[in-house]
């Protein structure tokens, strides 16, 4: 979801629509279907992940779907389609105008470490991909975009925080060891010089034990053991039920 750049309307994501609420009226919103029927191919398509608006205070704004898609809408026109953004590499899991170029736009999708930026004078194809690090969780990843529009920082399933040129063809311009575990979010402060980092994600793991007590019988669950198409006959072996846990959840601030 997203505020508009006047603050007085807030746009969510739907199933082929857009839901937009004003916040100076409590109740239900206003819906923008995407599509114009349910069965029709064309249209933006799918649940609407991720939204984001132009700061160039035109109305212009961005939105992205699962499926895969991304396009550019105006507030003025309701739901029809400006232009689309070609290459998108997955499901949309974030998208982001660059502060001070409303005509560059960013968006990373699901299971993957590209973050691609398009120039919306081009759409075609992104004109750059950053390689983050490793991606391979269902956890949405976030990244950050400077308010000068200069560095663009993301942080991969390693607890490593990149630095990016967001407006050159630098790419990669520093590393950071940030984290123990999965970075889910990386902000810049919008004043200051300094930044935020944020870990954490859940881990299972699944063992198999004898049943010696019952004080926590009912974290167990029965396993059926067969040997050479015989049951095994003596103590009952039971299977702990997968709980998830975590390796490191903390919020760090970093001096930029």
């Amino acid at each position: 979801m997203s505020f508009n750049m006047y603050m007085n309307r807030l746009y969510c994501g739907f199933e082929d629509a857009i839901e937009v609420f004003d916040v100076h009226r409590p109740g239900e919103g206003t819906r923008l279907h995407t599509i114009p029927t349910k069965k029709s191919r064309d249209g933006l398509k799918g649940i609407i992940s991720s939204l984001a608006f132009a700061p160039d205070w035109s109305g212009t704004y961005a939105a992205g779907s699962f499926g895969g898609s991304i396009a550019i809408f105006a507030e003025d026109t309701r739901a029809q389609i400006q232009s689309w953004l070609h290459g998108a590499e997955g499901g949309i899991t974030q998208i982001r105008f660059n502060p001070s170029q409303a005509h560059i736009v960013y968006a990373s999708f699901r299971r993957t470490p590209s973050i691609a930026r398009w120039d919306l004078r081009n759409p075609s194809e992104p004109d750059i991909v950053y390689d983050r690090g490793l991606v391979l969780t269902n956890q949405r990843l976030g990244f950050d975009v400077s308010s000068d529009g200069r560095w663009l920082i993301a942080g991969d399933e390693r607890g490593q925080v990149s630095v990016f040129d967001a407006l050159g063809e630098a790419g990669r311009v520093d590393s950071i060891s940030a984290h123990n575990d999965s970075i889910g979010a990386v902000l810049f402060h919008p004043t200051k010089p300094h930044s935020m980092s944020i870990s954490g994600s859940r881990h299972f793991q699944s063992d198999v034990t004898e049943l010696e007590s019952s004080e926590e019988s009912e974290e167990l669950e029965d396993v059926e053991i067969v040997i050479s198409g015989r049951d095994v006959l003596g103590s009952t072996a039971r299977k702990r039920n997968a709980r998830p846990t975590v390796t490191d959840n903390s919020l760090k601030f970093w001096s930029v």
